[in-house]
């Protein structure tokens, strides 16, 4: 019986929902099915029983019965056709993991162009309305495209092979289901709500971008090994209107797409959804998550349309046996899940971000807006997390009402709050009638700017206050952050200073505000690269803190990350450095998880991690720090800008070029909104984002941002240390294109300026291995040994021997001994050995250190006349280079290949020499300037 589309998508819907239950459910469940697909019932069956006999005889593909019969044997046979090794399109099928009623996802791997990476490619079932397929991945590539986020898992490429076959390349997930994963991990409740933080922050940017899910369940939500959730399939997405979703005759194809048990009401009747339904399908999977069951089974019920007339959904805490979890979920959580599973979309949360708003609310002791908000909850939930102040205060309390009552206390205090308040007002008041309006003013009031303003309510603020000490510190320490925020240095340290004497007079060494002070005095110390100064301080308020007894505070974690900072200018202090940052993060996580200083802790420790190499974990911390810094009370666009510029580099690090790209277009504007165009934090993203188009192989695009640089940079930058790093960055750019010489002067000037600032090490020591490179090019070998032996013996001096910034700079040092040296002299002999050691040390980690490696054994093979070991590890080269991960110049691509073309040409394979030799040669032409010396190299390789 032939069918149409309709009825194929219906029917392939029908099997995936049968699927998901027991066998013993399957029959009743097919015989419920409404009067609608009463044609249907019989093919269901006989396609679930030629699957249970699949099954049972150990057949792998359980499907096979699908295909054969919707598909047709023509389809079967085309199917089966997708085996390890297939081409399609671009990509390169490795194995399948994934396979529903629309289709299969494989995994794969890009081989064609220069981006190298491992996807999930998500393929329909060839022949099964294929048209209508086509549409509905271009819908999914058109929604993902607009989708941008870290939890979100990202589109690259979407198509149609040239036989036909629609494709859609996404992100490759390497995780767990978020239910697995937290029962693997035996998480906690407050880690398991960590992990659906993560998730809702993406379902509500997916709705803020005017896109739904529709199917948010545990199989959508994968984790990785570093706690990361990954959001996937939109495929059943749609977008929304002003009145719900908009519904196409393409949306409508597959009838109500969906997993039953994770359904809101109003899917499964087949109404029109909103974010309402998304926020039920969420609380669906959060009691899952924190009970370990779900509220209840679609497939265990009468049927699906009457199902929700029957559901009564328990209270989590009362289903769990663990009573440790019952306890934690009894009351504020049982309150929020319940909420979000009302039957009525009305009386839902409005938003997913309102739903996350109260876990966050619960996770910090305050008040949550989902129940009653009774003055006793609130003086309970405030007592909970204040149980020392409470406590003060009924102490407080007790003797007040021994000598006088509570209710004239309660007044006095009233009374003074309202003087308080009265006293700033009219303060205010009076410093825009600038200064004493009975006075003449050498300039008009209305010409002062509020700068001058300032500086007249500033002079006044200790004569009109000196009767109130704490209003006076209060407007003083105001008053210094709006001089540090105009940059008005002198000013903010004499504020500054005389707020912290006025302090420690009226509160003491020890007091909060006093702490406080000093350690904002550490940070200006820091800027300032008075390192001495800082030290100082902080260990005055290491011992402040103890005596305060404030070690488990935010101070004390803000003293932490200040500690951090100082010790990042140690090459010795690594490990110190990395408790010290770890110890900030877990305090600011308990006391400031809104704190705009949590965001700068998690950007260090991002910093941290992308130059330990592990570039996994620096982008993971960039993501954190940015959406601190965005959801911080005080944001400030500066800090959002910067941490925008850290989520850039760390995609360039981990070598997602294409979204490194994106982050630096949106980091360089807000950049020039929130500093302008003359504030070195713009240059210097600019920078980086020139840097990156050539190391990317973009060199038009790489001279544009540089020579607009060159010609708009300020030259009165006092942080002259990163003048000098932009001047490093273009001439690094200059000499991989093959121009050495204009390089050189931008190495050396830097070099002068990082002599007289005292810059990080890593950025000298990356000077020294780039200027080596460069002296290398023109032929000043003695100058280039000694920059590139002083950056190896720095090097090993101050990093782990496998770091892969060490191994880097060791390959250097290697290629430039056996480029100049002969076989059997002690150069070539301690190259050999260099690139041996490389090798073991790179292990299995996918850097192209390997590779690099490997194609130095086979220059070494070469010149010795070794031709099978030469080719053997030119291969071990290649095959490096196709899985090589992170960023790196693309140059060394086309490197490589010459020296394959040589190895090839040594065991007498010239036709293929001459290919890699020409491959190599169109690409050169590319990335460098016609003088080059890989463009002659390969030129000559060709004509061989």
């Amino acid at each position: 019986m032939k069918r149409s589309a309709a009825e194929l998508a219906t029917l392939s819907r029908l099997l995936d929902e049968a699927l998901e239950l027991p066998n013993e459910q399957r029959a009743p469940w097919i015989d419920r099915l409404d009067a609608a697909n009463e044609t249907l019932k019989p093919t269901l069956r006989r396609m679930l029983l030629d699957n249970e006999d699949a099954a049972n005889a150990g057949v792998p593909d359980v499907r096979k019965s699908l295909d054969a019969a919707v598909l047709g044997a023509a389809a079967v046979a085309e199917s089966l056709a997708l085996t390890a090794g297939a081409s399609i399109g671009p990509y390169e099928l490795i194995r399948e993991i994934g396979r529903g009623g629309m289709g299969a996802v494989w995994s794969a791997r890009r081989v064609e162009g220069l981006t190298r990476r491992l996807v999930a490619l998500k393929l329909p079932h060839p022949g099964l309305f294929q048209a209508e397929l086509a549409q509905r991945l271009a819908r999914e590539r058109d929604i993902l495209e607009g989708l941008t986020h870290p939890n979100i898992a990202r589109l690259y490429d979407a198509g149609i092979s040239p036989a036909g076959q629609p494709y859609l390349a996404l992100e490759y997930i390497e995780g767990t289901p978020i239910t697995d994963y937290c029962k693997t991990k035996q998480l906690d409740t407050r880690e398991r709500i960590g992990l659906i933080r993560q998730i809702a922050d993406a379902i509500q940017y997916a709705h803020a971008q005017l896109v739904i899910h529709r199917d948010l369940k545990p199989a959508n939500i994968l984790v990785n090994d570093s706690g990361r959730a990954m959001l996937l399939d939109f495929g059943i997405a749609k977008l929304l209107s002003g009145k719900g979703i908009e519904e196409t005759a393409l949306t409508r194809l597959g009838g109500r797409a969906l997993t039953p048990d994770y359904a809101s009401p109003e899917q499964i009747a087949g109404q029109t959804l909103g974010i309402a339904s998304d926020v039920y399908s969420l609380g669906v999977v959060i009691y899952e998550l924190l009970t370990g069951q779900k509220p209840y089974q679609i497939g265990k019920l009468l049927s699906i349309e009457q199902a929700f007339a029957q559901v009564v959904i328990a209270r989590p805490s009362g289903v769990t046996s663990d009573p440790a979890t019952r306890r934690a979920l009894a009351g504020d959580l049982d309150t929020i899940v319940l909420k979000a599973l009302k039957i009525a979309p009305s009386e839902r949360y409005a938003t997913i971000a309102a739903l996350a708003d109260d876990l966050d609310r619960h996770m910090r002791g305050d008040p949550v807006l989902a129940r009653p908000d009774s003055a006793w909850y609130r003086i309970r939930r405030f007592s909970a997390r204040n149980k020392a102040a409470v406590a003060a205060v009924g102490a407080v309390i007790v003797a007040l009402a021994t000598g006088t009552s509570v209710a004239l206390w309660q007044a006095h205090r009233a009374e003074a709050q309202a003087a308080r308040a009265t006293a700033t007002k009219d303060f205010l008041v009076s410093l825009f009638r600038a200064s004493d309006p009975r006075v003449a003013q050498d300039k008009p009031r209305k010409d002062l700017t509020a700068k001058q303003l300032l500086d007249i309510g500033s002079a006044r603020i200790e004569k009109d206050f000196a009767s109130q000490p704490e209003l006076q510190i209060e407007l003083l320490g105001m008053t210094a952050q709006i001089y540090d925020f105009l940059s008005d240095e002198e000013r903010f340290a004499y504020t500054r200073q005389r707020t912290q004497e006025l302090a420690r007079a009226y509160y003491g060494p020890s007091h909060p505000i006093v702490i406080s002070a000093l350690l904002g005095e550490a940070d200006s110390a820091i800027v300032r690269q008075d390192f001495a100064k800082a030290a100082r301080i902080l260990a005055d308020t290491d011992v402040q803190l103890r005596t305060a007894h404030l070690d488990r505070s935010l101070l004390r974690a803000i003293w932490w990350a200040r500690q951090s900072r100082l010790l990042l200018q140690y090459p010795d202090a690594a490990e110190r450095r990395f408790e010290a940052v770890k110890r900030a993060l877990t305090l600011f996580a308990q006391y400031g998880p809104d704190s705009s200083e949590y965001a700068s802790a998690l950007n260090v420790a991002a910093t941290d991690a992308r130059r330990r190499g592990d570039q996994v974990e620096a982008r993971r911390l960039a993501e954190q720090a940015l959406a601190a810094a965005q959801r911080a009370p005080d944001r400030e666009d500066t800090d959002v800008a910067i941490m925008m510029v850290n989520l850039a580099l760390a995609d360039e690090r981990a070598g997602l070029l294409d979204e490194a790209e994106t982050a630096f277009d949106r980091a360089e504007a807000q950049m020039l909104k929130s500093f302008g165009s003359a504030n070195m934090n713009y240059w210097f993203t600019r920078g980086h984002h020139g840097f990156l188009s050539c190391y990317g192989g973009r060199r038009e695009a790489a001279n544009r941002v540089f020579a607009s640089m060159v010609e708009g940079m300020p030259t009165d930058w006092k942080r002259d240390d990163l003048v000098s790093y932009m001047r490093q960055l273009y001439g690094a750019c200059l000499s991989a294109q093959g121009r050495a010489a204009e390089a050189i002067p931008l190495f050396e000037e830097a070099h002068r300026g990082y002599l007289a600032h005292e810059p990080e090490l890593y950025m000298l020591r990356e000077l020294d291995l780039r200027m080596g490179d460069a002296y290398d090019q023109v032929g000043r070998l003695k100058d280039a040994r000694a920059m590139l032996s002083t950056a190896r013996d720095e090097v090993i001096k101050n990093e782990k021997s496998d770091a892969q910034a060490a191994l880097q700079v060791r390959e250097r040092w290697a290629r430039f001994l056996l480029d100049h040296a002969a076989p059997g002299q002690e150069d070539f002999v301690a190259a050999e050995k260099e690139f041996a050691l490389l090798v073991t040390q790179t292990g299995n980690r996918t850097w192209v250190e390997a590779a690099q490696a490997h194609s130095g054994l086979a220059r070494v093979a070469l010149a010795l006349g070794d031709g099978p070991r030469a080719l053997t590890e030119s291969r071990e080269a290649l095959a490096g280079l196709d899985v090589a991960q992170g960023f790196y110049d693309i140059r060394i691509q086309p490197r490589i290949w010459l020296v394959h073309s040589a190895a090839l040409r040594q065991s007498g394979d010239a036709a293929g020499a001459r290919a890699w030799a020409n491959k190599a040669w169109e690409a050169s032409r590319i990335y460098d300037v016609e003088s080059a010396d890989s463009i002659r190299l390969a030129a000559a390789a060709r004509r061989l």
